[in-house]
């Protein structure tokens, strides 16, 4: 499990920690599925759309980069 947050730099679940890693398409193109949970401005939505083979937003981030591996909530 990856996650990548530019304002949270590590967080601990279940007694590990998670280090924020920076999104790339060789990363996005290695997860199974990317969730959006937040609209952060930072991110590339055009790469995360075009490099990820199944996106959950719910955030309406890529409301603008409809696929059909985009699913919105």
């Amino acid at each position: 499990m990856h996650y990548s947050d530019p304002y949270v730099q590590s967080f601990e679940l279940n007694g590990k920690v998670l280090q924020s890693v920076s999104l790339n398409p060789a990363v996005l193109r290695s997860m199974d599925c990317v969730v959006v949970l937040t609209d952060h401005s930072i991110f590339d939505y055009a790469m995360v759309a075009a490099d990820s083979s199944l996106i959950l937003d719910t955030r309406n981030a890529l409301k603008n980069f409809p696929g059909p591996n985009l699913v919105g909530i």
